[in-house]
């Protein structure tokens, strides 16, 4: 079995058919109400077990999954799922550089009646690439972590193992897995094996930390999707920093168009002779930091 499809089958997933697709300390610090309960801004999960915890090891809040009735797995995963499975194809968000970890903390509460059961749990990381060929993702990257009981934060690392030397990933998909093992005491209330993470960051070669809060999407642009016919507008949320400069990235990675010297926090997008896709918009600044991202669909 390939190790992206056993990770998933720990999780309790089911595959799916494939189309690809900022803010220091903030790896759980904003939450919304989808699909009918509260969760991360940026992040997606099971439909049980997984919630906010005020217990953070830094800013205000952390996110917590466990195991519900007996052996119903807690996930989180980065991007847009379903309520009841993770399709692999429509997670994870846009990335246009290779991480080589994932750093962060995390404490794992056990009861003692599954104490002598070694659970752990688990945090993985994917990296994919669009092949339109197959027209499926190649997975060119991949890692898993046990995590063993602890009822204090610890640091942790996942080291990424590159699969595909020199060819950049165009998505990224972590993953946070109450446990695994299937069955588990519980307790009164039905729940068991508590998994709490907070602070998440990237690595790369050169050294340079990322929080995985800078990958979600922080550029609105309307109308999306874009014509030919009429431009659309991109906005960003900080004026520090500028001038700025917005790239607009093929899945390839092709750099396809740039709008250099922008002043203020928004700019026009013109799609005129643009194939019809997906394209990753990126804003850096005068000093080239990523300040946001965002995805636009050409029709």
């Amino acid at each position: 079995m390939k190790r992206w499809a056993y990770w998933l089958a720990l999780a309790g997933l089911v595959l799916a058919p494939i189309a690809a697709t900022a803010q220091e300390n903030e790896s759980f610090e904003t939450w919304e109400e989808s699909q009918g309960r509260e969760q991360p801004v940026g992040w997606r999960g099971s439909p049980f077990g997984v919630g906010k915890s005020e217990a953070a090891h830094g800013g205000k809040f952390a996110a917590t999954v466990w195991n519900w009735y007996y052996y119903g797995r807690g996930y989180l995963f980065n991007g847009p799922g379903e309520p009841f499975w993770f399709e692999l194809d429509r997670g994870g968000t846009p990335i246009n550089w290779k991480p080589t970890s994932l750093t962060g903390y995390y404490r794992y509460n056990v009861d003692s009646n599954n104490s002598s059961k070694n659970t752990s749990g688990i945090v993985a990381v994917m990296l994919k690439r669009w092949n339109p060929q197959t027209q499926r993702p190649d997975t060119i990257g991949f890692a898993e972590q046990r995590l063993p009981p602890s009822p204090t934060f610890r640091q942790f690392t996942v080291s990424i193992r590159d699969y595909s030397p020199g060819i950049m990933p165009d998505s990224i998909v972590i993953g946070i897995i109450s446990s695994d093992s299937g069955f588990c005491a519980v307790e009164s209330s039905g729940n068991c094996c508590y998994l709490t993470v907070d602070d998440l960051r990237l690595s790369s070669t050169s050294g340079v930390d990322i929080s995985v809060a800078n990958l979600f999407p922080t550029v609105r642009i309307f109308p999306n999707p874009a014509s030919d016919g009429r431009g659309s507008i991109a906005q960003w949320g900080t004026s520090s920093g500028g001038p700025f400069t917005l790239r607009i990235i093929a899945t390839n990675g092709q750099i396809v168009r740039t709008i250099a010297a922008i002043e203020g926090t928004e700019t026009m997008l013109h799609p005129q002779n643009l194939p019809a896709g997906n394209y990753l918009i990126e804003v850096r600044n005068s000093r080239g930091e990523a300040v946001g991202n965002g995805e636009l669909l050409k029709k």
